[in-house]
């Protein structure tokens, strides 16, 4: 089961066809549209502007702060991208999951005293073992950008294997699979959204905020 811990937001200024954003001003729904169909360009991933991922972009769009410290997190995924995205393309998983570890740990590879999560995907113990990775008083695996990377993509694909879906899949990320299986036989809905809207999640804005970091991921240039 994966409980993920969010160390950070993510933002965004201006959209493309518009520079009054350069301020804290609110980002609009149309707005929000063209971001989004630009970021699906070239690609079936499923991803939505919703009430709630409107809700997040509009939290996390506006600030001066918020833009510098998404800069500086995607300047730290430059880093890792050439290893994951080939991992990526070995297992045959979109490249928007490289979206995960923004919002994840903001692409750190940072070790938690708390029993929290750990390394860039912030793996759980329980977890991270049952997916191959050792994690003791001697070594922590979670911290082996590949071998976790290997591990966490591992994991996504076998929740998108059980739930053929990728909006649930990533709620699984989150929240745990077995829970997730668990909410959908309550609620009799295969809809992420509607989980979530009837009290299944882990972080409630889990989704919403990794629909909004694969919208600011794909729309770089808006960030200059």
């Amino acid at each position: 089961m994966k409980f993920a811990v969010i160390f950070l937001f993510l933002f965004i200024p201006e959209a493309a066809a518009s520079h009054r954003m350069v301020r804290d001003n609110k980002i609009s729904k149309s707005e929000a549209d063209t971001l989004a169909e630009r970021a699906r360009r070239n690609t079936k991933f499923p991803i939505v502007v919703n009430d709630q991922v409107l809700k997040q972009l509009n939290r996390l769009l506006g600030r001066p702060s918020g833009r510098k410290h998404m800069l500086v997190c995607l300047k730290r995924m430059r880093t890792y991208k050439p290893l994951i995205t080939k991992k990526l393309n070995r297992h045959k998983l979109p490249h928007e999951l490289l979206a995960v570890p923004l919002v994840e740990s903001g692409y750190q590879n940072i070790h938690s005293e708390q029993g929290w999560g750990s390394g860039l995907w912030m793996f759980v113990k329980p977890t991270a073992k049952s997916f191959g990775l050792k994690v003791n008083d001697r070594v922590d695996q979670r911290l082996n950008v590949k071998l976790s990377t290997e591990a966490a993509l591992k994991y996504l694909r076998s929740n998108h294997k059980m739930f053929k879906d990728w909006q649930l899949a990533l709620l699984a990320y989150n929240m745990g699979e077995y829970r997730t299986k668990a909410a959908i036989k309550s609620t009799k809905s295969r809809n992420a959204w509607t989980l979530i809207r009837k009290g299944h999640h882990g972080d409630k804005e889990y989704l919403a905020k990794v629909m909004a970091v694969m919208i600011i991921m794909k729309n770089q240039n808006v960030l200059h």
